[in-house]
């Protein structure tokens, strides 16, 4: 299979059919940022957070070198308290890629009980 094809590929394919300068978008699992930094140059401006500061470090690192860490506020945070970041209606969309941090601790990992809240 083609990785165009594949999940990531399909996802990303999507997001650059209908996303676009103008909109706003929310990450609420940076991971290290590697869609943070797309979402942020389909849209110019968006947020993203994750619960490890290593997450929040690389996704800010990603920014930084790609020079597009302006209009991105990055937070360390849970996706369960989202709201407490963006009001009601802010994102024109928001990205949850589920599971671990890659080359992290795999016994961190996404669960429902934080996912359904957000």
């Amino acid at each position: 299979m083609s990785r165009d094809w594949n999940a990531l590929g399909v996802t990303q394919r999507f997001w650059r059919q209908h996303l676009g300068p103008g909109m706003r978008v929310a990450d609420a699992t940076a991971g290290n940022g590697h869609d943070t930094l797309l979402l942020r140059e389909l849209v110019g401006e968006s947020f993203a957070m994750d619960l490890q500061q290593s997450a929040v470090e690389a996704t800010r690192a990603r920014l930084r070198e790609a020079g597009v860490d302006q209009n991105v506020r990055v937070v360390q945070d849970s996706h369960a308290h989202l709201s407490r970041y963006l009001p009601p209606a802010w994102a024109d969309g928001v990205v949850f890629n589920l599971g671990w941090l890659p080359g992290g601790d795999h016994d961190v990992f996404t669960r429902e009980e934080s996912t359904l809240p957000a």
